[in-house]
Formats: structure tokens, C-alpha cells, sequence
């Protein structure tokens, strides 16, 4: 189902609703009732029970057999016990309420009438389901939190460190600074030969890589920023696969600080647990940007065309002075990807 066929289910839905709620409202009784009526008419006429089906992949961004196994698994963590004046709100309905949040984007208000759950209720269960989520798939992902977004991303689309929730005045070399895989950086974690990818707003590192700043190159110092681009290709498709996919990222998201935290550690798990497990549902083929080699032009991927806006990048304004050892390291490579390590169509991508 497309876009605008996803819009007008969501209208026929929810204008009627919306109307039976603003009744509701105007003949409700001074007397306080625990329970609303278009609230307790939940189990039948809510989506939980009525379009679910036909949108599941709209509304969760997963397939019934992934959702299933999440349910089972954050169940214990979210389920709340009934009590003489109400029913708890199923964890079934808790789960579909938060993951349909996090991929639409859509407000309270909008939840409230298309799950019939209130929006007080929605604000409490958001952050209690995130960290339910993040509980159970955290293996999937590693980090600290903090409103930036920092990740190190590896070759298969996934993120492998997160640090969430730096100032978002600060650049992206200040926040790698000071995060806790710097210093891990700095004493060595890598491998012998490895070494991360980054832009020009980072510092040349021994173990972190960055494109030849200028216009005046080299044949050489092309071929390896063209190089070095195609590692930062998959950096960029993963966090434009990552908004695409949980649209709350492109806009403002309106929660406080700790369930804006929490909604981003989840989202980052999600995505890796469903890259990983749920290939051909969650990431097809053609939803990332591949090389035509022939003509010399990158073909977009279909998650561009998802974007309605996308994540804001952080510069950085300051003067990186590279140690002579990080230099020399990159020029190495330079004449590596220009020698044994070439490959036959380098010169026709740079030219």
C-alpha cells in the first residue's frame, strides 16, 4: 500500500472517530468516570482490531512473525496487572501503540484516536516500551546515551556503537572526543590494520580515516577519497534507512529528553535486530544506493524517495592538526588504492 492509500485509510478512519470523541466530550458528565466509553469500545473498533492487519508493515515496520517474537519477549517487562476500577492495557496493543509512534511519526492525538487509548496513557507507556525494547534486543546494539545521534556503523548496515544525547551545538569531532569510544580508541581496541571511516568535520587519526580536504588533488588522493566514499556510502544509506524506516526522526520529536533518548536507543536495535533477521521484509534489495560502474553515477536507493526530511548533520569549524603518523598512514593507502589495491573502474568514477 502507497503513501497517499496509507493517508486515506488513516483519514477514513480517524474522522469518525475523532468526531464520536468530541461528542463524547460535550455530553460527558461533571461526574468522573474511570473509563471512557470510546475508550472501553477498544477491542472493537480499534485499529489493534480493525485496519492492523491491512497496514501492519505501515504501522510497525516489521512482519507479524518479528512482532510476535518481540511481544513474547517484552511482555513480562510491560504487562500490568487489572484492577477493580479498570482493565490494563494489553501489552499487544502497548507494543503496536509505540512502534506505530516511532515509524509514522504520528502525534498523541492521532494514536489516541486510532488505538481509542488516551493520551496521558500513551505518554506513560512511550518511554516504559522503548526501554522494554532496548532490554531485549540490546546485544543488537552498543552505547551510552545522551540528543545526538553518533554512530559507528559496519559493513552490513548496522549500527555497532551509539552515543546518544550530546548538546546538539556540539561538533562531531567534540562529541567523538568525548564519548567513551575514543578513549577506548586510544588504547588500542582495534585490531592491527583496522581502522574506522569518517568526514572531514574528524581529525586524521591512526585508526580513523578521512577523505584529502581541497580542490587541487592528485590523481591519487581522488582515487582514495573515491575509495574511502564508498565505505561512507553505507554510513549514510544506514541512517537514511533508519529515518525511512521509524519516521519519528523526520521531525521534531515532542517527548522530554529521557524518552527522546530512549526512543532513539530502541529505533537503533530495531534496525539492526530487523536488518539482520527480516532481510527481505525490512531491507530489499533496492533500497540502498548502488554503483553503476559503467556510467559512473551512484542509483539511488529507494529509501530517498521515503524521506520526507532527513537527519541533520553536525560540522565541525575547528582545525584538526593530524599527527605526522595519521598523515602517513593515509597517504600509504593513497598509493595502495592507486596500485596492487586498485580496481578497474577507479579512474572512470573520478573522472
Amino acid at each position: 500500500m502507497n503513501r497517499n492509500s496509507c493517508i486515506k485509510e488513516y483519514t477514513k478512519l480517524l474522522i469518525p472517530l475523532m468526531i464520536e470523541e468530541l461528542y463524547e466530550l460535550l455530553r460527558e458528565k461533571k461526574k468522573r468516570v474511570w473509563t471512557r466509553k470510546w475508550i472501553a469500545r477498544r477491542s472493537e473498533f480499534g485499529a489493534s482490531s480493525t485496519l492492523f492487519r491491512e497496514l501492519q508493515w505501515e504501522l510497525l515496520r516489521m512482519d507479524v512473525e518479528h512482532f510476535n517474537a518481540l511481544l513474547e519477549s517484552v511482555t513480562p517487562m510491560i504487562q500490568k496487572e487489572n484492577t477493580v476500577m479498570r482493565q490494563a492495557i494489553p501489552a499487544r496493543i502497548k507494543l503496536q501503540v509505540a512502534l506505530t509512534y516511532i515509524a509514522t511519526g504520528l502525534s498523541y492525538r492521532y494514536l489516541q484516536a486510532f488505538y481509542r487509548i488516551s493520551r496521558a496513557a500513551i505518554s506513560l507507556l512511550l518511554p516504559e516500551v522503548m526501554d522494554a525494547i532496548y532490554v531485549y534486543l540490546k546485544d543488537y546494539v552498543k552505547g551510552t546515551n545522551s540528543v545526538v545521534l553518533m554512530a559507528v556503523v559496519d559493513h552490513d548496515y548496522c549500527f555497532r556503537y551509539v552515543n546518544i544525547g550530546a548538546n546538539g551545538r556540539n561538533s562531531d569531532s567534540g562529541i567523538f572526543r568525548n564519548s567513551a569510544l575514543y578513549s577506548d580508541l586510544e588504547n588500542n581496541m582495534l585490531p592491527t590494520g583496522g581502522f574506522l571511516v569518517g568526514d572531514v568535520a574528524f581529525a586524521l587519526k591512526r585508526y580513523l580515516l578521512k577523505p584529502y580536504s581541497g580542490t587541487n588533488l592528485t590523481r591519487v588522493q581522488k582515487i582514495f577519497n573515491y575509495r574511502l566514499s564508498r565505505s561512507r556510502r553505507i554510513v549514510e544509506n544506514a541512517f537514511g534507512i533508519l529515518t525511512s524506516r521509524f519516521r519519528i526522526f523526520q521531525k521534531p520529536i515532542p517527548t522530554d529528553v529521557n524518552t527522546t533518548n530512549n526512543i532513539i536507543r530502541a529505533s537503533c536495535a530495531l534496525h539492526n535486530w530487523l536488518r539482520l533477521t527480516s532481510p527481505s521484509c525490512y531491507f530489499p534489495k533496492d533500497c540502498v544506493d548502488v554503483e553503476d560502474i559503467d556510467s559512473g553515477t551512484i542509483v539511488e536507493g529507494t529509501w530517498g524517495r521515503e524521506l520526507i526530511a532527513t537527519l541533520p548533520s553536525i560540522t565541525d569549524h575547528t582545525t584538526n592538526n593530524s599527527p605526522r603518523i595519521a598523515r602517513n598512514l593515509r597517504d600509504k593507502y593513497a598509493e595502495y588504492f592507486s596500485g596492487a589495491g586498485a580496481v578497474v573502474w577507479q579512474d572512470r568514477m573520478i573522472s
